[in-house]
């Protein structure tokens, strides 16, 4: 029975990582797609470990981490998000300058990126580690399930990103850090 308690919450905490990846097929749609794929991973691996992280540390850094997780993930996601809008803006604007000049995606989606997304749409799930010390069920067992079915969700995700960005062209780099910043306030005060 703990499988499924497992899974339905690793579903829960992966819905941060799945907007978060459905935004970088949006935006960065010029990354190829081993590279893009390398965020549905990252994200996977550090759901899965930071709740066996959490339930490590367990007193030593509970009240620290839930006090500002939501200021934590506010602060990347939200530098992240506004890059993005700020750069889709002025590819908004080289484009209607010059009608000659058709929006091609440049912008790449690199492994810091990806690492300081992980890292804040994983927050969570490391405060949920705290609760597991006083649980019954199998630690490690927890974490794969949380890990795979962040791995399953994100891979949908990336797969509508990329399926749909492109069509958006610059506008997708905007929507896409829009998401980031809404999933940065949201952790705030959420």
């Amino acid at each position: 029975m703990w499988i499924v308690q497992a899974l339905l919450l690793g579903a829960a905490l992966s819905m941060d990582a799945f907007a978060v990846t459905i935004a970088n097929g949006f935006a960065y749609s010029a990354t190829s797609h081993k590279k893009l794929f390398l965020a549905p991973i990252a994200f996977a691996i550090f759901q899965g470990v930071m709740p066996v992280i959490g339930y490590l540390i367990g007193d030593v850094a509970r009240s620290f981490v839930l006090e500002y997780n939501g200021i934590i993930a506010l602060v990347i996601l939200g530098f992240i998000g506004a890059k993005m809008i700020y750069d889709g803006i002025q590819d908004l604007r080289k484009g209607n300058k010059d009608d000659n000049l058709l929006w091609k995606p440049g912008k790449q989606l690199s492994i810091k990126t990806i690492a300081l997304q992980a890292i804040a749409t994983s927050i969570d799930a490391l405060a949920v580690g705290f609760a597991f010390s006083a649980s019954e069920m199998p630690l490690i067992g927890l974490a794969i399930c949380i890990a795979l079915t962040t791995l399953a969700f994100c891979t949908v995700a990336w797969l509508i990103g990329i399926r749909f960005g492109h069509r958006l062209g610059a506008r997708a780099q905007i929507f896409g850090g829009i998401i980031l910043v809404a999933i940065g306030i949201k952790s705030m005060f959420f």
